[in-house]
């Protein structure tokens, strides 16, 4: 299963530094079935998350589209489309720590990168949010679905998530499918 690495950006870092390291990590599955029960029902979860929040977007009327979200300077099509691109961004974080990539994000970092996202995709269209919403969530559910148990206990280290190590299972609940949650009461 290739990582993926598409050119993506995390607040301000390019996720292809992280893709020798990734790989690596991978190769040790290589050939392997999947028997993890856990990675297929974090995949269906991330699945059920990713449906409602695309049945969501595909609701949203052509004037909500561009409507300012509440304490928030983006508008409601720029968080779906900061959505899509997170699913992307979010396995990719997973993937470099579990590749055990250091990662000294700190919450400025993620504000710049979300503020230099919105300005680069201000006039992001909904017929082209969805299309990224349904690829980059197909892929990222495959790649949380082909993870091993051994690597969901792996324990890794995400400075925004505190300072002790957590299992990797963790950031997937919290991070890779929380992260859609956070956001879903934006564009409603």
């Amino acid at each position: 299963m290739r990582p993926l690495i598409r050119g993506c950006t995390i607040a301000g870092i390019q996720t292809i530094q992280f893709a020798s390291a990734v790989e690596a990590v991978q190769s040790r599955h290589e050939g392997e079935p999947n028997v993890s029960d856990r990675s297929q029902a974090l995949a269906s979860q991330f699945k059920q998350a990713t449906d409602n929040f695309l049945k969501s977007v595909e609701n949203i009327s052509e004037a909500d589209w561009n409507r300012p979200v509440k304490d928030d300077a983006r508008t409601v099509g720029v968080i779906a489309h900061h959505v899509a691109h997170g699913y992307d961004a979010t396995v990719s974080v997973l993937q470099a720590l579990l590749a055990g990539v250091e990662m000294q994000l700190t919450w400025d970092d993620i504000h710049g990168g979300n503020a230099m996202h919105a300005m680069e995709n201000h006039d992001c269209t909904k017929h082209a949010t969805i299309g990224l919403l349904k690829m980059n969530a197909e892929s990222a559910r495959q790649t949380i679905a082909g993870l091993h148990d051994d690597q969901l206990d792996q324990l890794i280290e995400f400075p925004l998530f505190g300072d002790k190590p957590f299992p990797a299972q963790g950031l997937v609940e919290n991070l890779v499918i929380g992260h859609i949650g956070m956001h879903a009461g934006d564009i409603a």
